[in-house]
C-alpha cells in the first residue's frame, strides 16, 4: 500500500471514530446537541480531506467544510452532497465549540444524513482508487 492510501485510510478511521461519537453523543439528547455535531463535523472533514489525499490532492488544514467540499470538486470528484449543504455544520467546529447554547443550523436527523451519507460514499471513493 503507497503512503498516500495509508494516509487516507488513517483519516477515514478517525472519521469513523469520530462519528460513532456523534452517535453516543446524540443518544444524550439535546443537552449533548452541540458536541454531538461536532464530531458529526469532525467527522465530514476527515472524510473530505480523506478523499483529496486518496485522490493526490493536499488536504488543507481547515475546519470549512465548503472550502474543503470545493477542493474535491476541484479535482472532479462528485460530492454526494451539495457544498453549502455540508457547510452546516461547519459553524459546529468554529463557532460552537466556544457558545453554550447551541444555534441552531440542522437537527439530529439532518446531521445523521449528512455524515452517514459523506462517510459511505468517502470509504467507497477510497476503497476505489487504484493502488
Amino acid at each position: 500500500m503507497n503512503d498516500r492510501l495509508a494516509e487516507a485510510e488513517r483519516l477515514l478511521r478517525i472519521a469513523r471514530r469520530n462519528y460513532r461519537s456523534f452517535l453516543q453523543l446524540k443518544l444524550g439528547g439535546e443537552e449533548y446537541a452541540t458536541d454531538a455535531k461536532l464530531m458529526a463535523q469532525q467527522s465530514v472533514e476527515k472524510c473530505l480531506k480523506a478523499v483529496l489525499v486518496a485522490n493526490g490532492m493536499k488536504a488543507p488544514h481547515i475546519h470549512s467544510l465548503i472550502d474543503l467540499a470545493t477542493e474535491v470538486e476541484r479535482g472532479g470528484i462528485e460530492l454526494p452532497f451539495r457544498g453549502e449543504t455540508l457547510d452546516l455544520l461547519t459553524p459546529y467546529a468554529v463557532v460552537m465549540r466556544y457558545e453554550d447554547e447551541e444555534i441552531l443550523t440542522l437537527d439530529y436527523s439532518e446531521a445523521t444524513k449528512l455524515v452517514e451519507g459523506v462517510f459511505v460514499w468517502a470509504s467507497k471513493e477510497i476503497e476505489e482508487r487504484p493502488l
